[in-house]
């Protein structure tokens, strides 16, 4: 575990993690909650869009939550996002950003003070796409204002079939597919979608 680390005022560190139910954020979220005391801030968008994944999203992260409180407590909360009647839906990220800004604005009235840092999941073979994130960071940015916005970082990148190993029987708990389709009793996966090829390259059989 990292060593306590505390504001200037005394306060533990506070980080907040955007988790979207998938094996790169849930890997994110359990190695902070491992390997850090921060005091951990989790937060779910529901993208409801013509993919049709929020439901599948929403079902893995119920179950996830107190799967994941086992480890240490942590804050959870959820907002929506519906472009259901919009011919384009966006990029997931820059959603991610504009609700993160909410999170951190949220914080910093009940605390008053600035939210510390925040995070995304990504695994070795996504990478960060620095250009593309300059405009998340401003939707972040914009919804923090008039107040500073909270630094990102990030877990340095691994192999997604490493998270897969380290998150357990975690893993099976996760949802992956970008166009699930339903099934009785629930969802299955496309096998079609770019995150259904990255995890059968993984090996993973979830």
């Amino acid at each position: 575990m990292e060593p306590i680390t505390v504001t200037g005022d005394g306060a533990r560190r506070s980080t907040l993690v955007m988790v979207s139910g998938g094996v790169d954020s849930v890997w994110t979220l359990m190695r902070l909650l491992r390997d850090t005391d921060d005091e951990i801030f989790a937060h779910h968008v529901h993208f409801i869009n013509e993919e049709g994944r929020h439901e599948a999203e929403a079902a893995a992260c119920r179950a996830l939550v107190p799967e994941l409180r086992k480890i240490r407590p942590f804050q959870w909360s959820e907002t929506a996002i519906d472009h259901r009647n919009m011919r384009w839906f966006g990029f997931d990220i820059m959603g991610v950003g504009f609700e993160a800004g909410i999170c951190a604005h949220s914080f910093h009235r009940a605390r008053g003070r600035p939210m510390d840092r925040w995070t995304i999941g990504t695994c070795a073979e996504e990478g960060h796409d620095a250009a593309r994130f300059v405009h998340v960071e401003a939707a972040l940015a914009a919804n923090c204002y008039p107040n500073p916005a909270p630094p990102f970082f990030l877990l340095p990148p691994v192999p997604k079939a490493q998270e897969i190993a380290e998150l357990g029987p975690l893993a099976r708990l996760c949802w992956t597919c970008r166009r699930p389709l339903r099934r009785e009793g629930g969802w299955a996966e496309c096998g079609a979608c770019k995150t259904c090829k990255l995890m059968a390259e993984a090996g993973a059989g979830l």
